[in-house]
């Protein structure tokens, strides 16, 4: 019997970061990243912060590794670079569907550290010649969040656009948020980047709708987690309290019930991409031992419980389904996991049926969106149908200049 093989190819190009980010971190730090100095003291940090984040974990929690040395520059370059990264094809899939635009980019970042989300949407924006969004960006401590208004204006962005302050989370956020940035909030976005996994789920129950109050009746709550088992099932059980409150999760998920991967202590779910690295993360991941080729996360992305709630568009007599695996390469055939509003479950091609209308599964890699025949399970009929649904801006753009 053949051995299936996981197929870890990922679509598209690998997340790149741009020159003039890695430079304006490099100056934060005194220098060129790569300098030895420099390198030595982030790769201190990386060692220290991979040991603490992901082993002996007490202590560690509550942003106070953003204010040690060594901790603190690891975390905003190296870590800062993987996780603004990820951020990226998230938006894309929202810029696609309409879910925001150019004059809907008034963020809300809580936790934000180092700046991640506000910088991740800022030069996303850039990237697709859009204005530069207005953030405001809180934290427990000042100190990162200085240091990412300084990276803010070293990338030329408006200096008007980006407002910092400081906001407790284990407390009332609305009256923090007031104080900070003013009264009247009304955020297109709000942006939780790396935070539940580090706050008690005993408050969420509080959170959720103290964030609801904050947020305009269209917009959109997006929140990035950990991809390792225990932080994302973490963030899917937070997930499944959103919707309780009548969050509408809009991505990736294309079911609004219970998460079934919470059904199988095994289970978790996560996308992947593939990452270019600076020159700096290379030589530190050769000293730590960690290679970082491929960035991951949990997240989602979800409307207001007030707003109206924009279904994804797939082909008439279809339905959408996310693969939530690799896709497996067998002798004749191939397999993946499917999630959509019957659940999870493995469906297989049997190669000889290969054909335009099934590629989606054919070429299947983790997350991808498709367009499936209703009801569809187990092995692919000839005729059963598993398309492509674009969730990139250049597959949209490809797709405009192929049918001129």
């Amino acid at each position: 019997m053949s051995r299936a093989r996981k197929q870890r190819r990922r679509r598209g190009e690998a997340l790149a970061l741009p020159d003039d980010l890695i430079e304006a971190l490099g100056r934060l730090e005194g220098g060129d990243l790569d300098e030895p100095e420099i390198l030595a003291r982030i790769t201190e940090g990386v060692k220290a912060l991979h040991e603490g984040l992901t082993r002996t974990r007490q202590g560690w929690v509550g942003g106070r590794y953003l204010r040690r040395g060594a901790q603190g520059a690891a975390y905003g370059t190296y870590y800062l670079c993987a996780n603004i990264a990820k951020l990226w094809p998230i938006l894309d899939q929202l810029a696609v569907r309409g879910l925001i635009a150019p004059g809907r980019l008034r963020a809300l970042e809580i936790g934000g550290g180092p700046g991640t989300g506000a910088l991740a949407l800022a030069l996303w924006a850039r990237r697709q010649g859009w204005p530069a969004p207005r953030v405001d960006l809180s934290d427990l401590h000042r100190d990162p969040l200085i240091r990412a208004q300084r990276v803010w204006r070293d990338l030329g962005l408006p200096e008007d656009q980006l407002r910092i302050g400081a906001v407790d989370l284990s407390r009332g956020i609305g009256g923090q948020v007031a104080q900070a940035f003013g009264p009247g909030g009304g955020y297109d976005l709000l942006l939780s980047c790396n935070v539940f996994n580090e706050l008690s789920e005993d408050e969420d129950e509080r959170l959720i709708p103290e964030l609801a109050a904050l947020v305009k009746p269209e917009g959109l709550w997006l929140c990035l987690s950990p991809a390792d088992r225990r932080w994302s099932r973490r963030a899917i059980r937070l997930r499944d309290r959103a919707i309780e409150r009548r969050w509408h999760v809009v991505a990736p998920c294309t079911r609004q019930d219970t998460c079934p991967a919470l059904e199988d202590e095994r289970d978790w779910c996560h996308g992947e991409w593939a990452f270019e690295r600076p020159d700096f993360m290379v030589e530190v991941d050769k000293r730590v031992g960690t290679r970082r080729e491929v960035i991951k996360a949990t997240w989602w992305v979800a409307s207001h419980p007030k707003g109206a709630h924009k279904a994804v568009e797939v082909p008439e007599g279809l339905r959408p389904a996310r693969v939530v695996s690799e896709r497996f390469d067998e002798k004749g055939r191939v397999s993946a996991i499917l999630c959509d509003l019957g659940g999870r479950r493995r469906v297989e091609l049997q190669r000889r049926d290969f054909a335009p209308h099934n590629r989606g599964l054919a070429e299947a890699v983790r997350h991808d969106l498709l367009a499936i025949t209703p009801g569809l399970e187990g092995r692919l009929s000839p005729e059963d149908q598993a398309l492509p649904v674009a969730q990139r801006l250049d597959d949209l753009q490809s797709a405009d200049t192929t049918s001129e």
